[in-house]
């Protein structure tokens, strides 16, 4: 209900119960076709420095049977490496051998003792980002359950009258400050193993939600820059345990936001396990690489003034959208009684809603959608469609120039 609401389509949740309820299964693989194409990103190659580090790592652990021996090689080259760009990509392999060595059973599907989401955070997930993205890379890691002001803001405009209003409660923010001011590029939200599934989909809901606060902040940054609102995109960690899922979220077109899947992270759990985290790590890499992305957009647009998104301390300034983004849906406070978003429709929604997906991904493909249906209403009963020449028939793909309903002579 919430992504409905909030104008997006989920892509991300593949499973029977989500959207894809709405869509005959011919209908939502062609839509998850088109847009997973246009918003696909590919996976940078990993540096040869860190493959070969990894692969004498892998060999003297396997060999050895002691994690520590790998810490040990990487202690040895650092100071190779400390003034280079590799550095915070070797903290990294230097965290995923702490793990394996200290703390392996937060690292199992199944955990003996009791494990908290603050635990994952603590000791896993939160270290991996700090080493990833160090200070020079101007991204901060807020933890914490801290809140956006511009999420802040804009459900205040939504309920008015309430006087206890507050913003999503994220886990972990991945913030740019200009100015002393936080503008959020990813959210995260975390869940431990043992959490029940309806923990899971709350958080998919509420992170779509983040993500697409996200990408309207920027957008109403935009001005006349020559960058275009399609070209910028909200990101969202989902953290399950050990493993997390990494995705996107973009303005497709007028009122339609689409929230697309891109990594599933799982760490390594034990010594055999380590080779594959090459492939990992690239994944990791590639989504810094984007993430970056939105920082040097954040940095370049982002302007002392009180039309920006974290001057909305005050309820005197109004969140004012373009034309083609819609209000988020937010949980009304408490005593409130729910209310739809203002700005949830357009003047003038097309007739199918199909139509619209496949025509936002792909303009030949909605050609073909087109002229199938006309094929189709044109066609009897019976799947015969006569064009003056020829009779085809859809369901045989049989074509004839003689009636079928006819004897020939």
């Amino acid at each position: 209900m919430s992504n409905g609401l909030s104008s997006i389509l989920d892509l991300v949740d593949q499973s029977y119960p989500s959207q894809r309820s709405l869509f005959l299964s011919l209908e939502w693989n062609q839509i998850n076709q088109l847009f997973k194409s246009k918003y696909d990103i590919s996976v940078a190659d990993l540096d040869p420095v860190l493959c070969f580090t990894w692969k004498i790592i892998c060999g003297t652990v396997n060999e050895s049977r002691n994690i520590k021996n790998g810490l040990l090689y990487l202690y040895r080259i650092f100071p190779k490496y400390q003034s280079f760009s590799l550095m915070p990509s070797l903290k990294a392999l230097e965290h995923i051998l702490d793990l394996l060595d200290q703390d392996a059973y937060l690292l199992q599907e199944s955990v003996a003792v009791s494990v908290s989401e603050t635990d994952y955070l603590a000791y896993v997930w939160i270290p991996l980002f700090r080493r990833l993205f160090p200070p020079n890379y101007n991204i901060r890691i807020k933890s914490g359950e801290t809140c956006y002001p511009y999420t802040l803001k804009c459900k205040q405009d939504m309920y008015k009258n309430s006087k206890k209003v507050s913003g999503f409660k994220v886990d972990l923010r991945f913030i740019v400050e200009k100015d002393g001011r936080e503008y959020d590029i990813c959210s995260v939200e975390a869940a431990c193993n043992a959490q029940a599934d309806t923990k899971v989909i709350s958080d998919e809901g509420k992170l779509n939600r983040e993500m697409k606060d996200h990408l309207d902040a920027m957008i109403e940054m935009m001005g006349n820059a020559t960058t275009t609102a399609t070209e910028l995109c909200g990101w969202g960690i989902q953290i399950i345990g050990a493993s997390c899922l990494i995705r996107s979220l973009h303005l497709a077109d007028n009122g339609l936001y689409v929230a697309i899947h891109h990594f599933d992270i799982t760490l390594p759990r034990s010594i055999p396990e380590l080779q594959q985290f090459t492939t990992t790590m690239s994944q990791l890499l590639t989504f810094r690489q984007h993430l970056l992305k939105s920082v040097d957009f954040i940095l370049s647009h982002a302007k002392s003034n009180n039309k920006q998104p974290n001057s909305f301390n005050s309820r005197d300034v109004t969140v004012v959208m373009d034309g083609k983004q819609r209000d988020t849906w937010y949980t009304p406070p408490e005593n409130t009684e729910s209310r739809l978003p203002v700005n949830l429709t357009s003047l003038s929604p097309l007739s199918s809603l199909k139509a619209k997906l496949l025509s936002l991904a792909c303009k030949d493909s909605l050609g073909a959608l087109n002229d199938k249906n006309d094929d189709e209403e044109d066609r009897d009963d019976f799947g015969w469609k006569y064009d003056g020449k020829i009779w085809c028939n859809m369901y045989t793909g049989e074509r004839s120039e003689n009636s079928p309903y006819e004897e020939t002579g």
